[in-house]
């Protein structure tokens, strides 16, 4: 009698607990809301100023890829990520938490602007500002937090042509 009481109250005890531990996994499933895109095995892409939007788009790449404030921005399947790094990993970020310079314009418009830039480039005609950034291998010694990249801005960084 006494070990069909245990039985049942092991029984019992392992249910709950597996019930507690599917609540737990439902909640943190809940609160990430958005998967992270996987990390981008690119090389480093050309980066061009879109000077009528006031950041860096990506070109010569399939992705929809960005650079503003010393981050790198990804648009995929309707949701924007940042990263560090211009291959990630990345990080979701609300609409709201978006720079400036991205929330003034819906992503049709920041695509078209990218779209004309890269004709321009893409026919040797671009003369604004543009940087690629290194990989990480060649990356200066005595950098901690560079990110495995140069990043253009005052003082230089990245190669520029």
């Amino acid at each position: 009698m006494k070990l069909k009481i245990v039985a049942v109250s092991a029984i019992t005890l392992m249910s709950v607990g597996m019930a507690a531990t599917g609540n737990a996994q439902v909640g943190v499933n809940v609160g990430i809301g958005v998967p992270a895109p996987a990390m981008l095995a690119i090389q480093p892409p050309s980066f061009v100023m879109m000077p009528d939007l006031g950041f860096y788009a990506a070109v010569g790449v399939q992705q929809d890829l960005f650079f503003a404030g010393n981050l790198y921005y990804l648009y995929q399947g309707g949701n924007w990520f940042s990263s560090q790094f211009y291959g990630g990993p990345w990080g979701y970020v609300p609409m709201n938490r978006m720079p400036i310079a991205f929330r003034r314009y819906n992503f049709d418009r920041i695509r078209t602007s990218r779209n004309n830039v890269y004709m321009n480039y893409r026919r040797g005609g671009f003369k604004g500002q543009q940087f690629r950034p290194m990989r990480p291998a060649q990356r200066p010694a005595g950098r901690p937090g560079a990110g495995g990249d140069h990043r253009p801005g005052p003082g230089g960084g990245g190669h520029r042509r």
